[in-house]
């Protein structure tokens, strides 16, 4: 009967956590909960289970959302790329393909900020010369 039991809890964890995973995932399209959701995310990633097969789905559908809200105005770019970074730590414990879209997310995200600060630069440049 205990088995029983353990399992049923199993599965409940599993779905509970998925349920919460689907939440994030929505708040993730809200310039208002973005952030909120991010912080979540980062928070629950910081735990190597949270890369589990049983999450992987939602886990990816959740990072979907950031990478195509971060750099919208009202977003975090920052924050959105802190979390897949966190991510891309931990994918050796994901499938593969979930691994290719992490690293291809997280690429992503170090081109934006390489070309944000080279943007910098030249108007830190301009704005020199027309002193």
């Amino acid at each position: 009967m205990l088995e029983g039991d353990e399992s049923r809890q199993w599965e409940q964890h599993i779905a509970s956590n998925n349920h919460r995973l689907a939440t994030i995932t929505l708040q993730l399209t809200d310039a208002a909960g973005f952030m909120t959701g991010c912080r979540e995310l980062i928070s629950w990633c910081n735990d190597p289970r949270a890369f589990n097969a049983h999450f992987e789905n939602h886990l990816l559908d959740a990072l979907q959302a950031v990478y195509d809200n971060a750099s919208k105005e009202g977003f975090s770019t920052e924050l959105g790329a802190q979390l897949v970074a966190l991510c891309h730590q931990q994918r050796k414990h994901l499938s593969k393909e979930a691994a290719l879209r992490i690293g291809r997310w997280h690429e992503h995200f170090r081109r934006q900020k390489r070309n944000a600060k080279k943007k910098q630069r030249r108007e830190e440049e301009n704005a020199e010369r027309l002193r």
